[in-house]
């Protein structure tokens, strides 16, 4: 009975001050998990924000998150996304094996540029796309895939326009020398 009396206090005085450490680290929990969740919301309402899509991707390129603007882009919805939905498939056929050699140069450590792939929307309808990427590393391990996805098709269009514009210009230049030539040539044989 002496022994269990000794034992109690202590046992008592223990029990106090684990019961103190855990409410203390529960509130610290609490305030970094609050931290944690504006900081995410943050994240999510600047994102929703951009005009270009912002993708993120698992290790196995299925899509976990796009914001407004990608699900317009891409003509796909929420449901489609919590589906499941891999993104390498958006990517078209003849783009993929060079997007699986960018990832494995990432992998590798190696910055790139910005590319440019074709994607294909929901619909089907291909769309010239320009992709910056990078792998999402949490604890020093690659844990998935962010992107910055902009919509180049109307540029494609004005370059495609401005090559059109200049060949325009050089034919009509060179047609232009011709009638100079003949304009001379004209002139020449009347001052004869």
């Amino acid at each position: 009975d002496a022994l269990q009396e000794t034992e109690h206090p202590f046992s008592e005085q223990r029990s106090r001050a684990l019961k103190v450490e855990v409410a203390e680290r529960t509130r610290e929990l609490a305030v970094r998990t609050e931290k944690l969740t504006e900081s995410e919301k943050r994240f999510r309402e600047m994102t929703e924000l951009l005009p270009g899509a912002v993708v993120e991707l698992d290790t196995d390129f299925t899509v976990t998150y796009v914001n407004r603007s990608g699900l317009e882009m891409f003509g796909y919805t929420g449901e489609d996304i919590r589906a499941g939905l891999n993104g390498l498939e958006l990517i078209h056929p003849k783009d993929r094996e060079r997007a699986a050699r960018r990832i494995a140069d990432q992998l590798e450590g190696k910055e790139l540029a910005p590319t440019e792939y074709r994607v294909l929307k929901k619909d089907g309808a291909e769309i010239p796309i320009l992709m910056n990427a990078a792998p999402i590393q949490q604890e020093g391990e690659v844990t998935g895939f962010r992107a910055s996805v902009t919509d180049i098709a109307e540029i494609k269009e004005t370059e495609q326009e401005l090559a059109s514009a200049l060949d325009t210009a050089r034919r009509l230049q060179d047609e232009a020398e011709v009638a100079n030539r003949a304009k001379s040539t004209f002139l020449a044989n009347m001052s004869h």
